[in-house]
């Protein structure tokens, strides 16, 4: 049983840390893992609602799906410098309502689904100059408090929802080298305090939705040959700007015309 427990220091014999391992343990505080754990399993620390900080050693490579879901009190997470972590799984830190940074290690190369859905004070998400993330999963960060995010330049695919009601965000930007070729529907829907976007000429498509009702968007930068979905600017900033590149800037009529009635 967990009960009760308030501390725990993990021995140097342990290579993993199962699955439902501390899942309730509701007065946990502070628990130390030793630089042998490889894995981190399912559910792990589900609703262990008293831990406040926790240090993941360079060792772990995987923390699977639902293993901080709603650690409601976890303020601070921390990776070393020489982080071996390559997977993050679905709702992994989802309710983690106190939670306001995270440094993501280089080799992760998925935000899944439903990671940060509803981590209500996360404010920073920040990734290395050597991050090999290519995807960012749908609902990653749907309701969280991010302000800004720069997108790694490998990230292809920003998923259907992923910056849902994201009403804080007022910044995404995208390296020069960006391979970005999508962004999918209700992507940024209701990310009402973005100002302005440049989208990387990479981008191929922006679904339908992607930027509805983000009412303050007053300024788009967009690639001549992307396709647009329906909608897919429906309802921004009244008589915003718009930048269609190697094109003249062009009214937002004009643009709704030249890219299907956005």
């Amino acid at each position: 049983t967990v009960d009760n427990i308030k501390e725990v220091v993990i021995g140097t014999d342990v290579t993993s840390i199962g699955g439902y391992a501390f899942q309730n343990a509701k007065t946990l505080t502070s628990i130390t893992i030793p630089n042998t754990v490889t894995s981190i399993g399912t559910y792990a620390f589900q609703y262990a609602e008293s831990l406040i900080s926790i240090t993941i050693p360079d060792s772990v490579t995987q923390i699977w799906a639902r293993v901080f879901e709603y650690t409601t009190s976890l303020n601070s997470i921390t990776f070393g410098a020489n982080s071996q972590l390559t997977t993050i799984g679905n709702y992994a830190f989802r309710n983690a309502t106190s939670l306001t940074s995270i440094a993501i290690p280089d080799g992760v190369t998925r935000i899944n689904d439903y990671t940060f859905t509803y981590a209500t004070s996360l404010k920073s998400v920040t990734f290395g100059a050597n991050s090999q993330l290519t995807s960012i999963g749908e609902y990653a960060f749907r309701s969280s408090a991010l302000t800004s995010i720069a997108i790694p330049d490998l990230v292809t695919t920003i998923s259907d929802w992923a910056f849902y009601g994201t009403t804080s965000l007022t910044s995404v930007t995208f390296g020069e080298n960006s391979l970005l070729t999508s962004i999918g529907t209700y992507a940024f829907q209701y990310a009402t305090s973005l100002t302005s976007i440049t989208i990387p000429n990479s981008v191929t498509s922006i679904e339908k939705y992607a930027f509805r009702y983000t009412y303050n968007l007053a300024s788009i930068t967009i690639p001549d040959s992307v396709n647009i979905g329906d909608q897919a600017f429906y309802n921004i900033s009244t008589n915003p700007t718009v930048y269609v590149r190697d094109v003249s800037p062009v009214t937002f009529e004009e643009f709704k015309v030249k890219f299907n009635n956005s």
